[in-house]
């Protein structure tokens, strides 16, 4: 656990590049297990809970067009053996990048996953174990996967 006077931290940060971005705001609590990916950026509001075992994704990870999966195999047994980095040389322009952005006030269920692209509005609940493929309104429950509107929620 990280902790600082006003958050606490126990989650992984990867940066799948030197372009990634990870913000953090006040207030947040963010559980074992969690992995935040990202390739481009990830930006976490203030009074955020987040459950164990989410994972955050920015990208796609790999091309649409088998080919381009093909070719990004070979150069990752490449990278491995020669530099033990195996994204070391990605060819990342062929991969979906899209920024997440979770509002203020939302609580993220254990083993929820948060897709590229995606913004989570203030006050929204994702229900355990969803897959966030949509945009989620403020003050409104998802739940399953992929997410759906289940519910809203009260905020006076």
């Amino acid at each position: 656990f990280v902790r600082t006077p006003d958050c606490m931290i126990n989650c992984n940060f990867i940066f799948e590049s030197n372009k990634g971005e990870i913000e953090i705001g006040d207030r947040c609590f963010i559980n074992g297990g969690t992995n935040i990916i990202s390739r481009s950026k990830v930006k976490i509001g203030n009074d955020v809970t987040v459950a164990w075992g989410c994972t955050f994704y920015d990208h796609n990870s790999h091309s649409l067009d088998w080919r381009e999966r093909q070719n990004d195999m070979f150069q990752q047994f490449k990278d491995l053996e020669e530099t033990g980095d195996f994204i070391k040389n990605k060819n990342w322009d062929v991969v979906k990048t899209r920024p997440i952005t979770i509002g203020n006030k939302v609580w993220i269920g254990f083993d929820s996953v948060i897709l590229n692209g995606v913004t989570i509005g203030e006050g929204a609940i994702i229900s355990a174990r969803s897959v966030v493929r949509e945009d989620v309104e403020p003050w409104t429950v998802v739940v399953g996967n992929p997410a759906k509107v289940y519910k809203k929620v009260r905020h006076d």
